[in-house]
Order: C-alpha cells, then sequence, then structure tokens
C-alpha cells in the first residue's frame, strides 16, 4: 500500500515537522542580516570615519534621530554649514548606518545599538538639501534629507 502524501521514514508528521524545521532555519537566517541579505556591521568593521571636527566651535547639543520603523524620524535634520553637527542616533535594535554621501559621512550603528553619537564637520560652503540613507534599508524607504543653512 502507497502512503497517501509526503512522507519521512513512513510517518507524514515527521515530513511535516522537518519541513517546517528547514523554513524555520532558512527565516531565522534571513532575518538576521539586517535586512535584504546585506552584511551587518560590526563594531571592530566600522564604516567610513566621519570629516574631522573643527576644535574652533564648542560641542553643539545633539539632535535625536529615531532610527526605528525602517525611518528615519525627523525626515528632515537642519545643520549649519561651517560648524560641527552632533547626531544622537536612537536604535531599534537592528544593524544601520547613518549616510550622507555629500559629506562622506557614513557611520555604522552595531545590531543591539539603542544610543551612539555622531558627529561631524559641515564645509562652510555646503548649501542646500543633501540625502540622507541607511545603506541597509534605502530600499526598504529608510531615507532622509539634511537641511544645510547658513
Amino acid at each position: 500500500m502507497v502512503p497517501a502524501g509526503p512522507t519521512f521514514r513512513g510517518r507524514p508528521w515527521r515530513a511535516v515537522a522537518l519541513c517546517g524545521l528547514v523554513l524555520g532555519l532558512f527565516l531565522s537566517a534571513a532575518c538576521g542580516q539586517g535586512g535584504y541579505g546585506a552584511p551587518r556591521p560590526t563594531a571592530t568593521t566600522p564604516a567610513r570615519t566621519p570629516a574631522p571636527a573643527s576644535t574652533e566651535s564648542p560641542t553643539p547639543t545633539a539632535v535625536r534621530l529615531d532610527l526605528g520603523g525602517y525611518q528615519f524620524t525627523p525626515g528632515v535634520l537642519e545643520v549649519e554649514a561651517g560648524k560641527k553637527a552632533r547626531i544622537e542616533l536612537l536604535g531599534d535594535g537592528l544593524a544601520h548606518t547613518f549616510t550622507i554621501a555629500a559629506l562622506e559621512v557614513d557611520v555604522a550603528v552595531p545590531e543591539g545599538a539603542r544610543s551612539q553619537v555622531v558627529e561631524f564637520l559641515v564645509p562652510a560652503g555646503t548649501a542646500g538639501e543633501l540625502k540622507l540613507v541607511c545603506s541597509f534599508h534605502e530600499l526598504a524607504g529608510m531615507v532622509g534629507t539634511v537641511r544645510v543653512v547658513k
């Protein structure tokens, strides 16, 4: 007699359990990659270093930027040209980046981090709106704007 359905050594429930285990392992491996298969940054593999800070200006108060929900909140940051910007990144436990390509700022926020402060100098000649992205989650809509004011 031929069994009616998928079996594993003659027992259908084991085949189902085996498929569930394989699917669970696949999903946990895919979800643990920081999204969309991107490699996770670690504290030992930092991204590019932010531009050197000026020693002439006092340390500004940090602007808080929430990284939760695959978005930057607030979506628009305002910084002053010719001054040091200080941003406190409030993580959600996932790996992210704080990337402003036009200023060569690319900082990795490691998985598990809840708060990290980023400082960078905004060159005096910079003006307008610059694109802010999380390079791991840009395709998921994690983009923002840095507005440079004089």
